[in-house]
């Protein structure tokens, strides 16, 4: 009897923890700027909205590099790159993210990448960077994507 009693109160406490473990909701935050909530798990599929920097999302389940997210009565894909398991916390203005814990690395990064850019225009002295700079300041919104898409008649 003592056995029999062990032996169902272990697996009742190991089913109680599956079940709760299952029933656990994935908390994630958007590390981007913009995220482009999409309708399937492609690059090019139709934007349903788009998320901000820091914004909440629950995740529903993984394909790939894409996670099912759902933020309020939302729900759709975001690519995995988009995405980080700590929650952001935004500086005292509330605009621009408290990079206190990374400032080294942003730092060092973009120290790396001014140099790697001089070093390349010296070597390429006759490329046109103008343009490639007036192309970084170009914002492509969902609907000109979407447009460009299905005008060239691309697999959606």
């Amino acid at each position: 009897m003592k056995y029999h009693f062990k032996t169902t109160f272990l697996f009742a406490c190991l089913g109680t923890m599956l079940f709760n473990i299952c029933l656990a909701e994935e908390i994630e935050y958007v590390q981007v700027k913009n995220a482009a909530l999409k309708a399937q798990s492609k690059v090019l599929s139709h934007v349903i909205t788009t998320l901000s920097y820091g914004d909440k999302v629950t995740i529903i389940s993984e394909e790939d590099q894409w996670k099912l997210a759902k933020l309020g009565e939302k729900q759709g894909y975001l690519h995995a790159s988009a995405l980080r398991t700590r929650e952001i916390q935004l500086s005292a203005n509330q605009n621009a993210p408290d990079y206190t814990e990374q400032s080294s690395d942003v730092d060092l990064s973009s120290k790396g990448m001014k140099k790697l850019e001089s070093q390349f225009s010296e070597s390429n002295r006759g490329a046109r960077f103008d343009r490639v700079n007036e192309m970084e300041k170009r914002d492509t919104s969902a609907s000109e994507l979407n447009a460009f898409a299905k005008s060239g008649k691309l697999k959606q």
